[in-house]
């Protein structure tokens, strides 16, 4: 099995593989105080428990990494680019891999189609994200679809975002049908994707 990785075209006009086997990715600060902030500036997210990876499709396979480069698995997916049935250039997701449901639950998107990602702030990723997961996701319900059983096998889920507010945080934990990290509610400043350093805290639940 190839172990697929996006390519790109340099100024000699040869193509090139793009590096992508240890992805890094937003780490998270534990703090013990609440930022002044939070209610303006911040975003939450509640986290299940899993493997946190990267994953990239390209060249018709998905390829799922742990942080420390390790493959995690390497199939065909509904993501573009993820199989020969779902075309399109390459996509970078930050996520956390349940495995007892097989089920990618998505936490940023980096590169989507080949566009990266990483300079648009927190609310157009998440906009972006979630909207481009339900077209797939509607897309792959189509009788006239016709998906391979890896791509039935593995799921990919948009988690919850809302503004870090009481009221928004009651709706984002009824919202996810996994069991939680100790650490579960994730918040994001309104700012850029940028591996460590982050703008990311984790708050105890």
């Amino acid at each position: 099995m190839s172990d697929a990785e996006p390519r790109t075209r340099g100024a000699s006009g040869k193509t090139t593989r793009k590096r992508t086997k240890r992805q890094p990715l937003m780490e998270g600060e534990v703090i013990s105080m609440l930022p002044l902030d939070l209610a303006q500036d911040w975003y939450a997210v509640r986290c299940p428990v899993g493997k946190r990876c990267s994953v990239v499709s390209v060249a018709g396979r998905t390829i799922s990494r742990l942080r420390n480069g390790t493959i995690l698995a390497n199939f065909e997916s509904m993501l573009p680019a993820g199989s020969r049935a779902y075309r399109g250039d390459y996509c970078i997701l930050d996520c956390i891999y349940v495995e007892h449901t097989f089920t990618y639950y998505v936490l940023d998107l980096m590169c989507w189609k080949g566009h990266p990602f990483f300079n648009c702030e927190t609310e157009f990723r998440v906009f972006w994200l979630q909207t481009q997961l339900a077209e797939l996701h509607a897309d792959a319900a189509r009788p006239s679809r016709s998906s391979s059983q890896q791509q039935a096998y593995y799921r990919f889920e948009a988690l919850a975002v809302a503004e870090a507010m009481p009221q928004h945080l009651a709706r984002i934990v009824r919202q996810l049908d996994a069991p939680t990290a100790d650490d579960g509610t994730r918040t994001d400043g309104t700012a850029d994707y940028i591996p460590p350093p982050p703008l990311l805290l984790l708050l105890d639940s």
